[in-house]
């Protein structure tokens, strides 16, 4: 659209405008000379001509508005749209105030439900994420990478973590029982799912009687449990082995005995049969 048509539009054409000034002119040439008259009699001050002029110029535009439709739409529009910027100015009545502090508080409300929302769905969403990753890493056979990250990122080797070297002592006694502490010395090594047991002989018989579970989830690295167990009198001087079993970061299950000596003083020897005076024959 060219910048004339855009002018007619509002406006209206250059032609229409110079028909309105002149009549604008014609009309406002008696009511000053009326003006004048007056204030030649009664010595009327300047703002009454002002007054007469701006009255003049609005009927001038008035009778425009009927005349050219371009006129009509812009001017009635230009006060129509000024009245309600006035309007809006108004003083708001007690009951109008309680409403919009109603639909205020409607407003916050649904933002703080939304809110609460989007934070129950993301907290559902961490919860599920979390208990996928516990699932994940308390399998046996789920490879958990704890190597140097630059070797596998190369492309290189992979080197393997080191053994767990385990120890058990007698810790104490606990409600009576004996109380043992299972520790792995070795930093870095990979210990999953650990399991304590009395080791058996040919005969199936263990000197070792585990008394609770004994079974550990992670003692990875410098980590240590407890566990109650009961020796029979034998092995409470004499000692007693245990194995411990657990899965290695490759999955595998790894098992090894650690022999767990004895407290209590060993007991006196039997008195021999023969007197050391008698000659055996």
């Amino acid at each position: 659209m060219s910048e004339e048509t855009t002018t007619k539009g509002r406006l209206g054409t250059p032609v229409e405008l110079l028909i309105g000034s002149v009549i604008g002119a014609v009309l406002g040439w008696p009511i000053t000379k009326a003006l004048d008259g007056l204030a030649a009699d009664n010595k009327w001050p300047t703002w009454v001509y002002m007054i007469g002029t701006v009255i003049g110029v609005a009927l001038v535009l008035f009778v425009m508005t009927f005349i050219v439709t371009p006129w009509r739409r812009t001017i009635w529009g230009s006060l129509g749209r000024s009245f309600k910027c006035l309007w809006s100015w108004r003083p708001v009545s007690n009951r109008g105030l309680l409403h919009v502090i109603g639909v205020l508080r409607t407003d916050m409300a649904n933002v703080a439900l939304e809110a609460a929302h989007q934070y129950d769905q993301q907290k559902q969403d961490l919860e599920e994420a979390k208990k996928l990753y516990v699932e994940a890493t308390n399998r046996p056979n789920v490879v958990i990478n704890r190597v140097a990250g630059s070797s596998i990122a190369t492309g290189g080797p992979v080197i393997p973590l080191p053994d767990p070297r385990w120890t058990i002592i007698h810790n104490d006694f606990d409600r009576g029982v004996e109380n043992f502490l299972l520790t792995n010395h070795v930093p870095r090594s990979f210990a999953k799912e650990v399991r304590v047991e009395g080791e058996t002989d040919r005969n199936g018989y263990s000197e070792v009687t585990i008394l609770d579970a004994a079974t550990f989830e992670d003692l990875s690295g410098n980590e240590y449990g407890e566990f109650l167990a009961r020796f029979d009198e034998h092995a409470r001087w004499s000692g007693a082995p245990f194995e411990v079993s657990w899965y290695d970061e490759n999955g595998t299950h790894r098992a090894q005995t650690i022999f767990v000596p004895g407290w209590e003083p060993a007991p006196p020897p039997a008195p021999s049969q023969w007197n050391s005076d008698e000659t055996p024959f």
